[in-house]
């Protein structure tokens, strides 16, 4: 994968050769996220970007806990802006949260529809009818001497 597609290889690592710095992206789309959050990690700073929430901006090296956001800085009004530009240029966010809400709206439908009815499992069960498998006063004896003879007499 040396050079291809959207990942980068590891190989000239393994030379130890250097490669060129680059942004860490995450996604967070999951349990208790009203809106998709997205974050980047770049030159020893932390962006993140979660709606309906302000925003985040840590200086990792002097922070390593995140407690200190930095985002209302005035001094880091710049960085701020520049890692909200990378975060648009990254991400169609509306366009994201419009096909995550739209795959939801499917599954629940799925969902709803699966709940219908009688309700079968999706993993493998074989049918086995166990009151047809032993002697019981309610089958017919003809049918009973039928099934149960080896080899299967004719009906």
């Amino acid at each position: 994968l040396a050079g291809g597609g959207p990942g980068r290889g590891l190989l000239p690592l393994a030379r130890g050769e250097r490669i060129a710095a680059r942004p860490v992206a995450g996604e967070y789309m999951a349990e208790g996220a009203v809106a998709p959050m997205v974050m980047l990690v770049e030159g020893g700073w932390k962006y993140i970007h979660a709606p309906p929430d302000p925003p985040l901006l840590f200086e990792l090296e002097s922070d390593p806990l995140e407690l200190r956001n930095r985002a209302d800085d005035p001094a880091e009004a710049g960085r701020l802006a520049d890692f909200q530009s990378a975060v648009a240029r990254r991400w169609d966010l509306d366009a994201l949260d419009a096909r995550i809400r739209e795959s939801q709206r499917r599954r629940l439908l799925a969902h709803d529809a699966l709940s219908r009815g009688r309700r079968q499992s999706w993993d493998h069960a074989p049918s086995d009818d166990v009151s047809r498998r032993f002697m019981r006063n309610h089958l017919d004896l003809d049918e009973l001497e039928t099934t149960s003879r080896y080899p299967r007499a004719e009906a």
